[in-house]
């Protein structure tokens, strides 16, 4: 009899909510490509907010019933590092319910998100600070060990003023000035750090061989801090202008649109050459399907994102039809990447079938 093939996604961890927040920005960004896609983008948002709510228990289950595997994935640095996909996905869920369907919760959608908000704020503490510390002081790893998975932990706090940002023109005036204020503070928490390790992970680039084939996406994951980056700090001073004109808040506006051109642009770069080194693990036919394919989507739509806040704060044309190209982009990638996961999902399922029949026959 034929054995079952092996496995194609791993046991349930953190690394699934990447899934909700490639959908999520997925769905935030169809309208920007066609606005007669927003009943779609709606539709994809219910759903990616049901698909979260799956996932929320699923993780509540695993985390009773499945200690020794926590513990084990708590000494894996590896995928420990994918914990900072549930504050990410958090965010991405409210950004959807803010921008695409603001009445799900009636009048009380705003205080909702607002508590919602402060649950994402508790999530991003813990893979801001916990996760990191938890690797400096109990983990030992090499240059050549390192990959963009480690920008993880950290991006979330970028995410979250992200969020802040778009959260604060539905709250109160001084409560919103004290969030925007709070905002910065969140985007200090990750973004220098991430450019420093951008800069050791070009450098283990330099120095050695391309990350293996598992990890294939991974330099697509560089995109995430500096797009969410450009984004947030852009936002920010936006707001901060708009809440409490100053020269010091005319100021940052100015500074930050500056710093998101930088940011921007470097993603941008990064962008044609995570493409370039794609194709060269096809051109090697090493690029197998794995969960991290999804890196393919947020980091991407978040680039986008922060694209399309440049071309609203200059008024450059260019600059949206770029955001329209990478948006559609943006789709192709999310639909091939679905597509694959629904394939490995039910070829693990009909692994597993085969594995249960031999069993009862030996």
């Amino acid at each position: 009899m034929q054995r079952a093939t092996a496995r194609r996604l791993p046991s349930f961890g953190f690394e699934y909510f990447a899934i909700t927040m490639g959908t999520g920005i997925v769905a935030v960004l169809l309208p920007t490509i066609s606005g007669r896609l927003s009943v779609i983008a709606q539709w994809l948002t219910i759903v990616n907010v049901i698909g979260f709510g799956i996932l929320v228990a699923l993780l509540a289950a695993w985390l009773g019933w499945r200690r020794a595997q926590v513990r084990a994935l708590v000494a894996t640095p590896t995928r420990l590092v994918f914990l900072g996909c549930v504050p990410m996905a958090m965010s991405s869920v409210g950004n959807d319910v803010l921008k695409l369907t603001p009445h799900l919760f009636g009048p009380r959608t705003a205080t909702v998100l607002a508590a919602w908000l402060g649950l994402t704020l508790l999530a991003t503490f813990v893979s801001v600070l916990w996760v990191p510390v938890r690797i400096f002081a109990h983990h030992l790893a090499s240059l050549e060990d390192l990959n963009a998975t480690w920008l993880l932990p950290i991006v979330p706090a970028e995410v979250t003023a992200f969020q802040l940002s778009l959260l604060v023109a539905h709250l109160a005036r001084p409560l919103a000035i004290e969030l925007t204020w709070a905002g910065y503070v969140l985007w200090a928490f990750s973004v220098p750090l991430a450019l420093s390790l951008i800069a050791l992970v070009t450098l283990r680039l330099l120095t050695h061989h391309l990350p293996a084939a598992q990890l294939a996406t991974s330099t697509w994951l560089i995109l995430g801090p500096l797009g969410t980056g450009a984004a947030a700090i852009v936002t920010l001073g936006h707001d901060l202008a708009s809440l409490s004109p100053s020269p010091l808040a005319t100021t940052l506006a100015g500074a930050g649109l500056v710093g998101a051109l930088v940011l921007a642009g470097y993603g941008l770069w990064w962008l044609i050459v995570a493409g370039a080194l794609s194709l060269e693990y096809r051109r090697r036919r090493t690029y197998p399907y794995t969960i991290g394919w999804w890196g393919f989507t947020f980091p991407l739509g978040v680039l986008t994102t922060a694209i399309d806040a440049i071309a609203s704060a200059t008024r450059v044309p260019a600059f949206h039809e770029l955001g329209v190209v990478l948006a559609v982009l943006l789709v192709a990638l999310w639909l091939m990447v679905a597509s694959s996961t629904l394939i490995a999902a039910l070829r693990d399922r009909r692994a597993a079938s085969e594995a249960r029949t031999l069993a009862l026959v030996d």
